[in-house]
């Protein structure tokens, strides 16, 4: 059997989650199809239906229920429909082979009829997922494809090591750039001040840190008030498709899932 991976990688691959939410272009996406030979077994691409569950709301509440809701899956996906969906063919297309297709397909029939639940565990405490249900943080369209291509690879379990994990999968592409805004927004906040000078670069930056402070503040209390994961930052379980694809490549060359 043959296992392709599809992926959309978006308009801005680095912020996958800010293309959908902020900035309202192409998030991108990601698929799973099992094969027997040419004969497809079973497509999953998991997403929701937000012209249903989003329709008569105003932006900001989009905003709020597309990050912080969880929704059915749409349901009779195909590879047609995708690529009718993002008007193109999918940018990467990854075959794996030696997996456990059974035990994958086994868990896509329990998807498929909406009774497919995983445990996370996080610092020995346990955390159910219905992985049937679209999450943008935790159960989006990148951790189902993630989250199967574990159970073919035998996990013994479902809480994540570095190999699985997605931030053990961030390119060194996308560190580059988030330190280089980083940077960027530093010398922005000294030049608000004034014109640059080694003084006002000091000040700028210092206050680009404290509002780097609060914001990681906020965002973790809301993270514990959302999800209860008080042990772990939620947003470390956001599968996106540059950390998906880096994952798979890994998972090609690997086909192991190991400590790293």
């Amino acid at each position: 059997m043959t296992v392709k991976v599809y992926i959309w990688k978006g308009k801005i691959p680095f912020a996958s989650a800010y293309n959908g939410l902020i900035f309202k272009r192409d998030a991108g996406h990601a698929a799973i199809e099992i094969f027997d030979g040419s004969k497809s077994l079973c497509y999953i691409s998991h997403q929701f239906d937000e012209e249903k569950h989003l329709r008569g709301l105003t932006e900001s509440e989009i905003t709020e229920k597309k990050f912080y809701g969880e929704f059915p899956k749409l349901d009779n996906v195909n590879f047609e429909y995708d690529c009718r969906e993002y008007n193109r063919y999918p940018e990467t297309t990854i075959n794996l082979y030696g997996l456990d297709e059974r035990r994958m397909i086994e868990a896509a029939n329990k998807y498929f009829n909406n009774e497919l639940v995983s445990k996370i565990i996080i610092k020995d405490k346990e955390y159910t997922i219905p992985r049937y249900k679209y999450q943008l943080c935790y159960n989006n369209c990148c951790s189902i494809v993630a989250y199967f291509i574990r159970l073919g690879m035998g996990c013994p379990k479902d809480s994540n090591c570095h190999f699985c994990y997605p931030n053990g999968n961030v390119s060194p592409r996308r560190k580059v750039v988030e330190g280089g805004l980083n940077v960027g927004a530093a010398l922005t906040a000294s030049l608000v001040i004034q014109p640059l000078t080694i003084p006002a670069f000091v000040t700028g930056f210092f206050t680009y840190a404290g509002i780097q402070l609060v914001r990681e503040i906020i965002s973790f209390g809301m993270d514990i008030e959302q999800y209860g994961m008080n042990l772990r930052n939620a947003r470390e379980l956001f599968w996106s498709p540059i950390t998906l694809e880096k994952f798979v490549k890994r998972v090609k060359e690997n086909k192991a899932c190991r400590e790293e």
